[in-house]
């Protein structure tokens, strides 16, 4: 694996100011909080163009449900068919769900799903899949992206565009493949196993070719999100016993990412197609904290109001608006929305 220079993201106190709004994620925001009633923890994940949001919420027995909340503050929550647990992976901007639910005896099968913004939902196994297939991401035009077992239970990556054949994918050493994000133009970024369970990154371009890379110095690399450049982020576990966050640009380029406030770890979870990524921190005392890091290297800290101890930020469209869930307690969650003004 041919490694591209290593960039430390090093911030300078004489940053110029940048206009809100030529980024909206530095705009100022209002921020909405919601939960699932009847659940003891709401987490939202994804958001599209509308300011509807998706994730799962949790029952009182600890099972995992889907949930959507629309733009009025409507939620939906939903199952697959006769689901033990049902767990979101994606969505796109035109508001088409995905993920995949345990079902059958035992809850030993796993499906994918895809629940339109109607609220249709339609179950999809891989072809040749032996009881699992998992749909982790979705694109704009409705290609998306998982993994499956064969019936030689060999664990392989999948794409499914919307007009085209089912492609699958492997990675040499790999034990178990874990695409993550799926762009406009059909990469994928992910993450895989080797034989020695150490965890690498990689991106799959749109002609077949996988390129694994790690950060250097990482023993654990997490890849999350992709947009349209070919930029990919996520976090990895450092020499120094820390997570950082990073990007990786199309050309190989990899920077670490640091909140400056943080101490005890900095994690990037999106980027969208402006370049803005968001994420959290944790600080000093091992309290949690979103943030957005716009284009052009500014950082913003974004709490919940009245937070007890954790905030996190976990996905950001190219409206600006962001998505993720807070503590409201020692054990139970909630999602908010931030939207700018």
């Amino acid at each position: 694996m041919q490694r591209k220079r290593f960039v430390l993201l090093t911030l300078y106190c004489g940053l110029a100011a940048i206009s809100s709004s030529a980024d909206p994620v530095l705009a100022k925001n209002r921020i909405i909080t919601f939960k699932v009633g009847g659940a003891s923890a709401t987490y939202s994940y994804f958001v599209d163009s509308n300011a509807d949001a998706a994730g799962v919420w949790l029952d009182k027995f600890g099972s995992d449900h889907g949930f959507v909340r629309t733009s009025d503050g409507t939620i939906t929550k939903f199952d697959g068919p006769s689901a033990c647990q049902t767990y979101v992976g994606g969505m796109n901007e035109s508001g088409l769900v995905v993920g995949n639910y345990e079902a059958g005896q035992g809850c030993g099968d796993e499906h994918g799903f895809l629940r339109t913004p109607g609220g249709t939902l339609t179950t999809y196994d891989a072809p040749g899949s032996n009881h699992f297939t998992s749909i982790n991401a979705v694109n704009a035009r409705g290609d998306f992206t998982g993994a499956y077992y064969d019936a030689n239970d060999n664990n392989l990556g999948f794409v499914q565009p919307k007009n085209g054949a089912f492609v699958s994918f492997g990675i040499e050493s790999a034990f178990d493949i874990i695409p993550m994000s799926i762009n406009s133009d059909g990469v994928v970024a992910g993450s895989w196993d080797d034989t020695s369970f150490v965890l690498h990154g990689f991106v799959r371009d749109a002609d077949g070719t996988v390129v694994p890379f790690d950060p250097p110095g990482s023993s654990r690399t997490y890849v999350y999100s992709i947009n349209r450049s070919g930029t990919a982020v996520g976090r990895y576990l450092g020499s120094d016993g820390k997570y950082h966050g990073f990007r990786r640009d199309s050309d190989g380029t990899i920077t670490t990412i640091d909140e400056p406030d943080a101490r005890a770890g900095t994690f990037a979870e999106s980027i969208n197609d402006k370049d803005s990524i968001v994420g959290f921190y944790a600080d000093s005392s091992g309290t949690d904290h979103g943030f957005v890091l716009s284009r052009k290297g500014r950082f913003k800290t974004l709490d919940v109001p009245h937070a007890k101890q954790s905030t996190a930020a976990v996905s950001v469209n190219d409206e600006g608006f962001i998505t993720g869930y807070y503590a409201t307690g020692e054990t139970t969650w909630a999602g908010f929305l931030s939207v700018p003004r």
